[in-house]
Protein backbone atom coordinates (compact mmCIF):
# COMPACT_ATOMS: atom_id res chain seq x y z
CA UNK A 1 0.00 0.00 0.00
CA UNK A 2 2.79 2.25 1.03
CA UNK A 3 4.45 1.32 -2.69
CA UNK A 4 1.26 2.48 -4.09
CA UNK A 5 0.60 5.30 -2.28
CA UNK A 6 4.33 6.48 -3.27
CA UNK A 7 3.68 5.58 -6.65
CA UNK A 8 0.70 8.20 -6.61
CA UNK A 9 2.19 11.04 -5.42
CA UNK A 10 5.04 10.83 -7.91
CA UNK A 11 2.29 10.55 -10.77
CA UNK A 12 0.62 13.52 -9.63
CA UNK A 13 3.61 15.62 -8.76
CA UNK A 14 5.22 14.97 -12.22
CA UNK A 15 1.47 15.86 -13.76
CA UNK A 16 1.15 19.26 -11.91
CA UNK A 17 4.83 19.95 -12.36
CA UNK A 18 4.68 20.01 -16.09
CA UNK A 19 2.31 23.08 -16.27
CA UNK A 20 3.70 26.17 -15.30
CA UNK A 21 0.68 28.67 -14.75
CA UNK A 22 2.87 32.00 -15.08
CA UNK A 23 4.52 30.16 -18.20
CA UNK A 24 5.07 33.33 -20.60
CA UNK A 25 3.99 35.67 -18.38
CA UNK A 26 6.96 38.50 -17.85
CA UNK A 27 7.75 39.55 -14.54
CA UNK A 28 8.75 43.28 -13.73
CA UNK A 29 11.47 43.27 -10.80
CA UNK A 30 11.75 47.06 -10.13
CA UNK A 31 9.44 50.10 -11.21
CA UNK A 32 11.76 52.45 -12.72
CA UNK A 33 12.54 52.42 -16.67
CA UNK A 34 14.99 53.81 -19.11
CA UNK A 35 14.27 57.34 -20.46
CA UNK A 36 12.09 56.31 -23.46
CA UNK A 37 10.24 53.54 -21.86
CA UNK A 38 9.42 56.22 -19.13
CA UNK A 39 9.07 59.17 -21.30
CA UNK A 40 6.44 56.63 -23.48
CA UNK A 41 4.74 55.40 -20.32
CA UNK A 42 3.45 58.83 -19.48
CA UNK A 43 1.50 60.38 -23.24
CA UNK A 44 -0.44 62.58 -21.46
CA UNK A 45 3.47 64.67 -20.79
CA UNK A 46 6.12 63.48 -22.87
CA UNK A 47 3.67 61.97 -26.30
CA UNK A 48 4.95 65.10 -29.04
CA UNK A 49 8.49 64.70 -27.77
CA UNK A 50 8.42 60.59 -27.98
CA UNK A 51 7.82 61.57 -31.75
CA UNK A 52 10.31 63.98 -31.73
CA UNK A 53 12.91 61.50 -30.91
CA UNK A 54 11.55 58.49 -32.94
CA UNK A 55 11.87 60.86 -35.72
CA UNK A 56 15.44 62.10 -35.07
CA UNK A 57 16.57 58.81 -34.45
CA UNK A 58 17.10 58.70 -30.87
CA UNK A 59 14.47 57.26 -29.39
CA UNK A 60 16.50 53.80 -28.85
CA UNK A 61 19.84 55.53 -28.49
CA UNK A 62 18.71 56.86 -25.05
CA UNK A 63 17.53 53.66 -23.60
CA UNK A 64 20.51 52.12 -23.70
CA UNK A 65 21.38 50.28 -20.41
CA UNK A 66 25.23 50.85 -20.07
CA UNK A 67 24.96 54.64 -20.58
CA UNK A 68 23.67 57.36 -18.46
CA UNK A 69 21.90 60.56 -19.51
CA UNK A 70 20.14 63.44 -18.52
CA UNK A 71 17.20 64.32 -20.94
CA UNK A 72 15.32 67.82 -20.87
CA UNK A 73 12.26 66.39 -22.28
CA UNK A 74 9.65 69.08 -23.48
CA UNK A 75 6.43 68.92 -22.25
CA UNK A 76 3.76 68.23 -25.07
CA UNK A 77 1.90 71.94 -24.96
CA UNK A 78 5.88 73.43 -25.17
CA UNK A 79 6.35 71.01 -28.64
CA UNK A 80 3.07 72.13 -29.71
CA UNK A 81 3.98 75.73 -28.62
CA UNK A 82 6.99 75.24 -30.78
CA UNK A 83 5.38 73.83 -33.73
CA UNK A 84 3.30 77.00 -33.85
CA UNK A 85 6.23 79.57 -34.12
CA UNK A 86 8.26 77.42 -36.55
CA UNK A 87 4.86 77.62 -38.35
CA UNK A 88 5.22 73.89 -38.73
CA UNK A 89 2.42 71.15 -37.97
CA UNK A 90 4.99 68.16 -37.43
CA UNK A 91 8.53 67.41 -36.26
CA UNK A 92 8.06 65.90 -40.17
CA UNK A 93 7.94 69.33 -41.26
CA UNK A 94 11.12 70.22 -39.64
CA UNK A 95 13.37 67.93 -41.50
CA UNK A 96 15.47 65.16 -39.97
CA UNK A 97 18.39 66.99 -39.73
CA UNK A 98 16.66 69.70 -37.66
CA UNK A 99 15.04 67.40 -35.63
CA UNK A 100 18.04 65.50 -34.53
CA UNK A 101 19.95 68.79 -33.93
CA UNK A 102 17.53 70.12 -31.99
CA UNK A 103 16.95 66.65 -29.89
CA UNK A 104 20.88 66.08 -29.55
CA UNK A 105 20.54 69.64 -27.70
CA UNK A 106 18.33 68.53 -25.27
CA UNK A 107 20.42 65.33 -24.52
CA UNK A 108 23.31 65.50 -21.81
CA UNK A 109 25.41 61.62 -21.93
CA UNK A 110 25.79 62.18 -18.00
CA UNK A 111 23.51 62.72 -15.55
CA UNK A 112 22.54 65.78 -13.66
CA UNK A 113 21.07 65.54 -10.60
CA UNK A 114 18.58 67.68 -8.84
CA UNK A 115 21.65 69.12 -6.12
CA UNK A 116 23.89 69.25 -9.25
CA UNK A 117 21.28 71.21 -11.28
CA UNK A 118 20.23 73.85 -8.98
CA UNK A 119 23.62 75.06 -8.25
CA UNK A 120 23.27 77.09 -11.04
CA UNK A 121 25.58 78.70 -14.07
CA UNK A 122 27.04 76.42 -16.87
CA UNK A 123 26.50 72.35 -16.57
CA UNK A 124 29.76 71.24 -16.40
CA UNK A 125 28.91 68.29 -19.19
CA UNK A 126 28.42 69.52 -22.86
CA UNK A 127 24.73 67.86 -24.43
CA UNK A 128 25.38 65.51 -27.54
CA UNK A 129 25.46 68.77 -29.90
CA UNK A 130 28.67 69.51 -27.97
CA UNK A 131 26.90 72.66 -26.34
CA UNK A 132 26.31 73.50 -22.61
CA UNK A 133 23.29 74.58 -21.02
CA UNK A 134 22.82 76.82 -18.05
CA UNK A 135 20.82 77.12 -15.24
CA UNK A 136 19.10 80.25 -14.28
CA UNK A 137 16.45 81.21 -11.65
CA UNK A 138 13.85 83.15 -12.09
CA UNK A 139 12.55 86.23 -10.62
CA UNK A 140 10.70 84.45 -8.16
CA UNK A 141 13.21 82.87 -7.03
CA UNK A 142 13.15 79.28 -5.36
CA UNK A 143 12.75 75.55 -7.13
CA UNK A 144 9.71 76.44 -8.70
CA UNK A 145 11.58 78.76 -11.10
CA UNK A 146 14.41 76.53 -12.64
CA UNK A 147 15.37 77.88 -16.10
CA UNK A 148 17.31 76.27 -18.83
CA UNK A 149 19.15 78.79 -21.10
CA UNK A 150 16.50 80.61 -19.28
CA UNK A 151 13.98 80.06 -21.97
CA UNK A 152 12.07 76.87 -20.57
CA UNK A 153 10.84 76.64 -17.19
CA UNK A 154 11.83 73.24 -15.70
CA UNK A 155 8.34 71.69 -14.91
CA UNK A 156 9.64 69.00 -12.65
CA UNK A 157 13.09 68.19 -11.60
CA UNK A 158 15.31 65.05 -11.88
CA UNK A 159 12.74 62.24 -12.08
CA UNK A 160 15.09 59.65 -11.71
CA UNK A 161 15.23 56.59 -14.45
CA UNK A 162 17.17 53.34 -14.94
CA UNK A 163 19.94 55.01 -16.57
CA UNK A 164 19.57 58.95 -15.76
CA UNK A 165 17.51 61.75 -15.27
CA UNK A 166 14.60 63.19 -17.09
CA UNK A 167 13.78 67.33 -16.48
CA UNK A 168 10.39 67.91 -17.66
CA UNK A 169 10.35 71.70 -19.47
CA UNK A 170 7.60 74.10 -20.21
CA UNK A 171 9.68 75.25 -23.30
CA UNK A 172 11.89 74.12 -26.43
CA UNK A 173 15.22 74.88 -26.18
CA UNK A 174 16.50 76.91 -29.08
CA UNK A 175 19.89 75.77 -30.06
CA UNK A 176 21.90 77.76 -32.86
CA UNK A 177 21.33 75.79 -35.57
CA UNK A 178 22.10 78.65 -38.19
CA UNK A 179 24.68 80.42 -39.31
CA UNK A 180 24.74 84.82 -38.92
CA UNK A 181 24.26 84.85 -42.56
CA UNK A 182 21.11 82.59 -42.57
CA UNK A 183 19.67 84.70 -39.11
CA UNK A 184 20.50 87.73 -40.84
CA UNK A 185 18.44 86.82 -43.61
CA UNK A 186 15.26 85.66 -41.85
CA UNK A 187 15.42 89.26 -41.20
CA UNK A 188 16.57 90.79 -44.21
CA UNK A 189 14.11 94.43 -43.58
CA UNK A 190 16.31 95.27 -40.87
CA UNK A 191 19.60 94.83 -42.75
CA UNK A 192 20.39 96.34 -45.52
Amino acid sequence: MKKFIRLYAILLATLYSCNDPFEGTTFQVYDIHPISIYLRSHPEDFSEWVEFLKYAHLYNAINQATEDFTVFAPNNEAVQDFYRKKNVSSVEDLGKEYARDLAKFHIIPDTIDYNTCIEGGRLESKTLSDDYLSVEYGTSGGKESIYINGEARVAKAAIEVANGFVYMLEGVLTPLLQSVYERIGESAASYT
